[in-house]
C-alpha cells in the first residue's frame, strides 16, 4: 500500500471512529479524539501547550493503535471504541477538561494555524474540514454523559476521584451499565473493588452478573451502584453474601459524609433560639431590571400569596439557571432565623426523603460567617466548619465534589460580620472568595445587613455580582439575584402581640409610630 492511500484509510478509520464516539459519547469527546486522531496521523499537526502537556504521548498512542486496529482489518464493536476512548481520555488526564472549551480552541488553533503547516500536508486540511462535519453530528445526538447511565458514572467517577480512590484499567460501558475496578485504601494497603453501576432499579440479574464478574475479576469485593433504587430481592440475597455490597449513589454518599452530629446541632440551636414554635414566614420583595438600561422597571412582591420567601427559595432551587441569592435586609428583619428555619425544614425533608428510599433535596449547611471570619480563604472557613462539627469527610475535594454534584445547598449567613472593620477592596475579596464555592451544580445563599452598606444601591452592586475582582474567579461569572426582606405587616403584628397580650395593649401599640416601627421587625418577637 502507498504511503498517501496508507493516509486515506488511517484517515477513514479515523471518520469510522469519530463516527462512532460522536453517537456515543457527545462532542466535547468527539473533538478530543479528533486533535488525539490528527497527532497520531499528522506529525505536523501540534497541540496548544496545555493540551500538549496534558495528553503526552498516553492519549495519542491509544488513539493511534485504535486507528490501526481499524485499518487492519479488526473487527471491533462500538462498545469497545467506546472503552478504548475512555481509557485514553482517563489515562492521559483530559477527562477533566471535557467540561470546559479548552478542546474547541484548540481545534480552531489547529484550523487557524494551517499556514503554519507543510505545503504537502495540504491533506490534513481536506481532513480537519471532514472531521468537524463528522463532529458535528455530535450536537444532533444526546451525549452519554447526558443519558442517566453517563451521569451515574460520571458522578461515580468525580467521588471517587475526591476520595483518592485509584482507576485500574478495566473498563465496560453499555447502554445499561458500566464496571470498573478501584482500589480503595485500607489500613493494610488497599482492596480491589469491582463497582458495577446501572440507571435503572438495581435486580437480581445485575446482581448474579456482578457475583459472576467479581469471580472473573479476583478483586476483593464487589459494590453494585443504582442511581436511586435498589429492588428488596436484592437487598433481601445482600443478606447471604459477605463480599458484595448494593448502595444507591446517595447511601455510597453517607458512607464518606456523615453530616449526623452537624443535624444534632442544627437542631438543638433552631429549638434553643424558639424558632421551632415562634417562627413567621417574611416577605421579600425582588427588583425587576431592564437588560439593556438596568434601570429599575418594577418590583416582585413575595408575600403570602406566593408562599412568602420560603416559596421562592423553593423555585429558585428547581431553577438550574440560578446558582446563587442574596438576601439583604435591615437590622432585626429576621435574617437569621429564616437562615435557621429554612435550614431546619429542609434537613427534616431531607431525612424523611432518607427514610422512605426516594430522591433527597440537598443538604442544608448554615455557617454563620462571624463564626470564622479570621478564616484565611474559602478553604479554611469549610475546613474549620468541618471540624466544629466533627463531619468526617476526608478533604476539601470531597466537599467540592458534593457541591458539583447539586447534593449541598449553602447558607453563607452574616456577611456583614466576616467583613465588618475593613476596607472597600478585602471587602470585594471576601465576597468574591465566598464566591469560588459557586460552581456548576451548587446552590448557594448569603446573607447581609442592609446597613453595611453606604448606599443601597452599593449593596445590590456587590451582592448582584455588578462590582468584578480581578483575581476572584476561573471559568464564568456566577448568576446571582437579590432579595430584600421587608419588615413584619399589620397582620403579622397582630398576630406576634395577640400571644402575649391583650387587644387594648395591641391598639396602644399600634397607635404608637415609634412602638409600631419596634414590633414589625421579627427581632422584637
Amino acid at each position: 500500500m502507498s504511503g498517501k492511500s496508507k493516509k486515506q484509510t488511517k484517515e477513514s478509520a479515523l471518520s469510522r471512529i469519530l463516527g462512532t464516539v460522536a453517537k456515543g459519547m457527545g462532542k466535547p469527546v468527539a473533538y478530543t479524539v479528533a486533535l488525539l486522531g490528527l497527532v497520531s496521523l499528522f506529525p505536523g499537526v501540534e497541540l496548544p501547550a496545555l493540551l500538549q502537556v496534558l495528553a503526552g504521548s498516553v492519549g495519542i498512542e491509544i488513539i493511534g493503535s485504535l486507528i490501526d486496529r481499524v485499518v487492519f482489518g479488526e473487527d471491533i464493536s462500538e462498545e469497545t471504541i467506546i472503552n478504548e476512548v475512555e481509557r485514553a481520555l482517563t489515562q492521559s488526564g483530559l477527562e477533566d477538561l471535557l467540561t470546559k472549551d479548552d478542546f474547541y480552541h484548540a481545534f480552531a488553533h489547529i484550523r487557524k494555524g494551517q499556514t503554519k503547516l507543510h505545503k504537502d500536508n495540504i491533506g490534513i486540511l481536506q481532513a480537519l474540514s471532514r472531521l468537524e462535519e463528522l463532529v458535528l453530528v455530535a450536537e444532533k445526538v444526546p451525549s452519554y454523559k447526558e443519558t442517566p447511565i453517563g451521569q451515574l458514572a460520571n458522578r461515580l467517577r468525580g467521588w471517587f476521584q475526591a476520595l483518592s480512590y485509584r482507576f485500574e484499567s478495566h473498563q465496560t460501558i453499555t447502554e445499561e451499565h458500566f464496571e470498573w475496578i478501584i482500589q480503595v485504601p485500607t489500613e493494610q494497603g488497599y482492596e480491589r473493588v469491582l463497582v458495577y453501576g446501572v440507571a435503572s432499579e438495581a435486580n437480581l440479574s445485575d446482581l448474579f452478573e456482578l457475583k459472576q464478574v467479581v469471580a472473573n475479576q479476583n478483586t476483593d469485593k464487589g459494590w453494585l451502584i443504582a442511581s436511586r433504587r435498589i429492588s428488596q430481592a436484592v437487598r433481601d440475597d445482600l443478606e447471604k453474601v459477605g463480599n458484595v455490597l448494593c448502595f444507591t449513589l446517595d447511601e455510597l454518599i453517607d458512607k464518606d459524609a456523615d453530616f449526623t452530629r452537624y443535624f444534632e446541632w442544627l437542631e438543638r440551636e433552631v429549638i434553643r433560639r424558639g424558632i421551632d414554635k415562634r417562627y413567621i414566614s417574611l416577605a421579600a420583595t425582588k427588583d425587576e431590571v431592564d437588560a439593556s438600561t438596568k434601570n429599575i422597571i418594577g418590583q416582585s412582591l413575595y408575600d403570602k400569596r406566593n408562599g412568602w420567601i420560603e416559596g421562592y427559595i423553593d423555585r429558585w432551587l428547581d431553577d438550574p439557571a440560578k446558582e446563587h441569592l442574596s438576601i439583604l435586609g435591615e437590622f432585626g428583619t429576621g435574617k437569621t432565623w429564616f437562615a435557621l428555619h429554612y435550614a431546619w425544614i429542609t434537613f427534616r425533608h431531607y431525612l424523611e426523603a432518607k427514610q422512605r428510599g426516594i430522591e433527597r433535596p440537598r443538604l442544608p449547611i448554615y455557617i454563620p460567617l462571624g463564626d470564622f471570619a479570621k478564616a484565611r480563604n474559602v478553604d479554611a472557613l469549610l475546613l474549620r466548619f468541618f471540624r466544629k462539627h466533627r463531619i468526617p469527610l476526608p478533604n476539601y475535594d470531597s466537599f467540592e465534589q458534593l457541591n458539583r454534584m447539586g447534593k449541598l445547598l449553602i447558607i453563607f449567613d452574616g456577611f456583614d460580620e466576616m467583613a465588618s472593620r475593613v476596607n472597600r477592596q478585602r471587602m470585594l475579596e471576601n465576597f468574591w472568595e465566598l464566591a469560588k464555592t459557586i460552581v456548576p451544580g451548587a446552590k448557594v445563599i448569603l446573607t447581609c445587613r442592609t446597613e453595611h452598606f453606604p448606599e443601597w444601591r452599593e449593596s445590590k452592586q456587590l451582592l448582584g455580582a455588578e462590582v468584578q475582582f480581578t483575581h476572584k474567579l476561573t471559568g464564568d461569572a456566577p448568576r446571582f439575584e437579590v432579595l430584600g426582606l421587608e419588615k413584619f405587616t399589620e397582620e403579622q403584628v397582630r398576630h406576634v402581640l395577640s400571644q402575649i397580650t391583650d387587644s387594648t395593649t395591641i391598639e396602644i401599640i399600634l397607635s404608637n409610630p415609634q412602638l409600631r416601627e419596634m414590633v414589625s421587625r421579627p427581632i422584637m418577637k
